[in-house]
């Protein structure tokens, strides 16, 4: 990940039509996203709990919100849009991912502008609020929203697929209805599946995926106490996610590693560090390991975050283990485990959670590699090697690997489940 400044984002976004479809936690990524491409500050807590207000940072309530009426209902509607000379930022706020009401948001690309990005994400109203079988209907609207997506938008857009978050053990607030408590203990495994469902589907559609389930696994302190939203700390490193996936894709080089702007005190840090560095001594160890110990080895040779060998055992390496293979009937499939551990160590896992037959049909390789498609913009956008620009265009992915420009490309493909 990229820590990209808000001039730079301006600069990647220029001229750009970029759209985010999804629940309360994509209108956070629409407002942060707003918000850097005008300051490099964070959200306050009151912008990210507040919806359908008329105006936030410059932009414009266009439908729904407060000119409508103000639910928790299935049928609560808001549109935002952000615009100014060079940049138009859109959100629609989706309670299902494929709907009546998203054929009619089909049909705005159709009359206006094309987008030239698409970020959506809709999972946790899907599979909570529309019945015991809303797991089953969730795969099937999924299928129809990708195969429609990929009729009307253009070949050059780029479209990104926001896996659901992190949900906490117990949540709270108004989310769940009375009626609906009951879920509350198997939601969280609900949402893992459905991100299964959606990446692996996006994927066969050659659409890209951004695993934000993975990148935020360990960043349960930055979770709020309804345990489904995020605090601005998240939410300005899902922005950097999402820059650093566009520039990747665009074929611009992303800025390298900066200090994060913040109100640490970087001073007494980096005098931390010098008088660290400044009394550090060679590894020196008091005794020799027993031939009983079977941890990691130290010597002098070993550095913090080296990869660690085990005595007798080969290192834990994370890239060779398969994602997902073959075992069994097609109803079940098992996770692979690194090499070196016990083959018996292998978690059973069933795709569909009918016993009786697999309702969701799709061909699982070894390998567990399914084609992605990027998007790139026209090299002419951008200043090839100008000094006034911090972001400089790199030859296409296409062009790189041979390919014609405009055409969506192979990618590395998800897979962490």
């Amino acid at each position: 990940m990229s820590n990209f400044t808000a001039a730079e984002a301006q600069q990647l976004l220029h001229n750009k039509f970029v759209v985010i479809l999804g629940d309360s936690i994509q209108r956070s990524v629409y407002k942060d996203l707003v918000t850097f491409l005008q300051k490099n500050d964070y959200l306050t807590s009151s912008q990210l709990k507040a919806k359908g207000e008329l105006s936030f940072e410059r932009d414009s309530l266009v439908e729904g919100g407060q000119l409508g009426e103000l639910n928790n209902g299935t049928k609560y509607r808001e549109v935002r849009q952000y615009r100014t000379d060079h940049h138009l930022i859109r959100f629609y706020f989706l309670t299902r991912v494929y709907s009546d009401y998203l054929e009619s948001i089909l049909a705005d690309f159709k009359a206006g502008p094309q987008p030239d990005v698409v970020i959506t994400n809709s999972c946790l109203w899907d599979v909570s609020r529309y019945g015991n079988l809303s797991m089953d209907k969730y795969r099937e609207n999924l299928e129809k929203f990708f195969r429609r997506l990929d009729e009307v938008i253009l070949p050059e857009c780029l479209f990104i697929w926001n896996t659901a978050m992190p949900l906490a053990k117990k949540i709270t607030g108004g989310f769940l209805l009375p009626e609906l408590q009951y879920k509350d203990e198997t939601l969280r495994v609900d949402v893992i599946e459905g991100n299964y469902y959606s990446a692996t589907l996006a994927g066969s559609h050659r659409f890209d995926v951004l695993d934000l389930h993975y990148y935020l696994r360990f960043d349960d302190q930055h979770r709020l106490k309804d345990g489904i939203h995020w605090n601005q700390i998240v939410h300005r490193k899902i922005t950097q996610l999402l820059l650093t996936h566009i520039a990747d894709a665009w074929g611009v080089e992303v800025p390298k590693e900066k200090p994060i702007v913040g109100s640490h005190n970087n001073e007494k840090r980096k005098d931390s560090l010098q008088w660290l560095n400044r009394h550090a001594v060679p590894y020196s160890p008091l005794a020799p390991y027993p031939s009983s110990y079977k941890g990691p080895v130290y010597d002098e040779n070993s550095v913090y975050g080296a990869r660690r060998q085990y005595n007798g055992e080969p290192p834990f390496q994370m890239e060779s283990r398969p994602l997902f293979f073959t075992s069994g009937p097609s109803t079940s499939y098992q996770c692979g485990f690194p090499r070196g551990l016990p083959s018996n160590r292998v978690v059973s896992m069933m795709p569909n959670a009918s016993s009786s037959s697999n309702l969701f049909n799709f061909s699982m390789k070894k390998s567990g590699r399914f084609p992605t498609y990027m998007a790139h913009p026209p090299t002419s956008q951008w200043n090839q090697g100008d000094s006034r620009c911090s972001l400089v265009m790199r030859k296409p992915l296409q062009q790189r690997d041979g390919g014609p420009p405009h055409l969506r490309q192979y990618v590395l493909p998800y897979g962490r489940y």
